[in-house]
C-alpha cells in the first residue's frame, strides 16, 4: 500500500511516441514545482503483456490519459472512478476535462506558410482514419480556398505512421512517387504529420524531385526521428506538447483537490520552423524573393528598408514597385508584418511577457505594439500567452 500522503498523479500512454514523451515533460515540470504531488509516468503500448487494471487505476488519484490508452486498456470514462484528464484529445468527453490541440488552427498555418512561399499549387497528404489528420486538412482547405488555390488530396493508410523505415518502405514508395510525379510544379505539400512528410522527401529525393524547388514540404510534431530520416530537412510546425501536459497536469491537480467543474483547452500552434523542405521563396520576381529571404533571415533585428536596398542592391524606388507588383504591400510593410509574426510566435511560447516581446521585436513603446498587434492580428498580444 502507498504511503506517502501526497497525490498520486500517473500519466498513462505510449513513450514511444514524441507526442507523448512532450506531454509527459509538460506534466513532469508541473509536478516538480508541486512538492504534495508525486508524478509517475506508465507506458501503455500495443503488445505489451502485462496491462493495469481499472482496479489498479481506481487505486491512484489522479490519470493523465489518451484516447488510444483508454481504448487498449478497455475501459470507458464512465468506468474512471478517479479525477482524470485527456490529453491531446480527438474525441468531445462532456464529464472529463480534456487539452486539445487547435488541428484546424495547424492547418491554417500550414497553408499559410506554403502561400507566403509563394506555392500556388497545394496538395495536402494525411490519413483520413485519423481525427487530427482530417481536422489539419481541413484548416489546411479552408486557408488555401480563401486564397483561390486548390488542394490535392491524397491518403496514406494508418499502416505508414508508426514506422520511419521498415522493410515495407519499397512498397510504399512507388505510391507516393506516383502521386508526387502527379503534382503540378512548383507544389507546396502539406503533411499530415512529419512521419508522413519523412516518406514524402525521401520519395521525392528518389523520384529525381528537387526540395524545395519542384516540392515544398512541411509537417507537424517537430519530432527529431523521421527528421534525422529525412537528412534534417524537415520544414514542421512546432505545436505546445508540453504546454498541453502542464495543463492537463493542472487542471488534474485542480480537481483532485476541488472537485473542480471539467473544462476543455484549446492550445493553437506555435510557429514554423523553417527547415530545407521550405527555405526558398518561389515567387516569380528573383528580387522580391531574395528580399523576403533577408527580411525572413533578418526579422529578429532592427531591420529598415534602407538595409534590405543596400543588401540586394538596388534602390527604394524599384524595391517598392517590385512589392507592390507582387506582394500588394511596400516592403516597410512587408518588415513590421513580419516582425508582428514572429512576435505572434513568440507570445504563443510563452517564455516572454508582452512587454519583454514588444522589446525583442524593437516595438520600444509596449502601448503602441499592443496596439499594431491588435489591428494586424485581432487579437491582443495578451491573448495569446499561454495561461
Amino acid at each position: 500500500m502507498r504511503r506517502s500522503p501526497n497525490k498520486m498523479m500517473v500519466l498513462l500512454g505510449d513513450l514511444e511516441e514524441h507526442s507523448v514523451r512532450e506531454v509527459c515533460q509538460g506534466a513532469a515540470e508541473y509536478a516538480a514545482a508541486r512538492p504534495d504531488v508525486d508524478f509517475d509516468p506508465w507506458s501503455i503500448y500495443l503488445g505489451r503483456t502485462q496491462l493495469p487494471t481499472p482496479a489498479d487505476l481506481n487505486r491512484i488519484d489522479g490519470l493523465l490519459l489518451a484516447e488510444a490508452t483508454l481504448r487498449l486498456l478497455g475501459g470507458s470514462p464512465s468506468r474512471l472512478k478517479v479525477p482524470h484528464v485527456f490529453y491531446l484529445a480527438n474525441e468531445p468527453h462532456p464529464a472529463s476535462p480534456s487539452v486539445e490541440l487547435d488541428e484546424q488552427a495547424i492547418g491554417h498555418m500550414a497553408a499559410a506558410h506554403l502561400l507566403h512561399r509563394g506555392y500556388r499549387h497545394l496538395a495536402f497528404f494525411g490519413c483520413g482514419s485519423k481525427p487530427w489528420s482530417r481536422q489539419r486538412g481541413e484548416g489546411f482547405r479552408q486557408t488555401a480556398q480563401v486564397a483561390q488555390v486548390a488542394v490535392r488530396q491524397f491518403e496514406c493508410s494508418p499502416e505508414m505512421l508508426p514506422a520511419y523505415r521498415s522493410h515495407s518502405l519499397h512498397r510504399r514508395e512507388p505510391g507516393l512517387r506516383n502521386d508526387l510525379n502527379a503534382l503540378p510544379f512548383p507544389c507546396g505539400v502539406f503533411a499530415a504529420n512529419d512521419v508522413i512528410a519523412c516518406y514524402i522527401i525521401q520519395a521525392a529525393r528518389e523520384s529525381g524531385l528537387r526540395v524545395p524547388e519542384q516540392l515544398g514540404v512541411i509537417g507537424v510534431d517537430d519530432d527529431p526521428i523521421p527528421n534525422a530520416a529525412a537528412g534534417l530537412a524537415i520544414s514542421t510546425i512546432h505545436v505546445p506538447f508540453r504546454e498541453a501536459g502542464r495543463q492537463a497536469a493542472a487542471m488534474l491537480d485542480q480537481w483532485m483537490r476541488t472537485r473542480a467543474k471539467p473544462r476543455r483547452i484549446l492550445l493553437p500552434p506555435i510557429r514554423v520552423v523553417v527547415r530545407t523542405s521550405t527555405n526558398l521563396f518561389t515567387v516569380a520576381d528573383a528580387l522580391v524573393g531574395h528580399a523576403q529571404a533577408y527580411i525572413e533571415d533578418h526579422r529578429d533585428e532592427r531591420l529598415s528598408v534602407a538595409q534590405v536596398v543596400r543588401a540586394l542592391r538596388t534602390t527604394p524606388v524599384t524595391l517598392g514597385k517590385h512589392f507592390h507588383h507582387h506582394l500588394k504591400m511596400t516592403p516597410a510593410q512587408y518588415i513590421r508584418l513580419r516582425r508582428l509574426e514572429y512576435a505572434r510566435e513568440l507570445l504563443r511560447a510563452g517564455d516572454m511577457n508582452v512587454a519583454e516581446v514588444s522589446e525583442a521585436c524593437h516595438f520600444h513603446d509596449c502601448s503602441y505594439f499592443c496596439q499594431v498587434f491588435r489591428q494586424t492580428m485581432g487579437v491582443s498580444p495578451g491573448q495569446l500567452r499561454p495561461r
